[in-house]
């Protein structure tokens, strides 16, 4: 066997290593980007039923019930507590939507925010009338997300039943 054999033979299996380690490290790089998709998912997820559950406390709950049907009714105190339920629940909104538009989260979660947005929240006056007021701090990509399910939400629609029970 001559010099320019044993190059050759070189080369490929050199060639069959590079290909070998390059697909490892495509399955190591799609593994990472579903770990940081899963992370993602369950710290958005936990924040969201923490924050979920803070909204359902005490006077919390009541301010809120209070602030769908009419914002504007709202004492400086109840403004401030609504506002910054609210708020944080669009962070989350924000956060799930950014993490979307990086593939690291999926479009279903969009969706189920869209649903809940548009069953719990979209159709009651005071929520409209408080993101009319608040929308500017978010980003335009979210502010322009809210406008549209707000578009797609039935004003009929009365989760709650807040406007049979006053």
């Amino acid at each position: 066997m001559n010099w320019e054999a044993i190059g050759a033979i070189g080369e490929v299996i050199g060639a069959g290593a590079v290909v070998l380690s390059l697909l490892y490290l495509a399955t190591q790089v799609r593994h990472g980007a579903r770990s940081s998709e899963d992370a993602a998912f369950r710290d958005t997820f936990s924040a969201t039923n923490a924050h979920f559950a803070s909204m359902a406390e005490g006077e919390n709950a009541e301010v809120i019930i209070k602030g769908l049907q009419d914002f504007s009714s709202l004492n400086s105190k109840e403004k401030y507590v609504f506002d910054n339920l609210m708020g944080a629940l669009i962070v989350y909104v924000e956060s799930t939507y950014s993490a979307n538009q990086a593939d690291f989260m999926s479009d279903e979660t969009m969706e189920n925010w869209s649903f809940y947005l548009r069953t719990r929240l979209l159709s009651y006056p005071g929520w409209r009338a408080w993101w009319e007021l608040s929308k500017g701090i978010f980003i335009s990509p979210v502010q322009d997300w809210i406008d549209r399910q707000i578009e797609l939400t039935d004003d009929g629609q009365d989760f709650y039943d807040l406007r049979r029970t006053g």
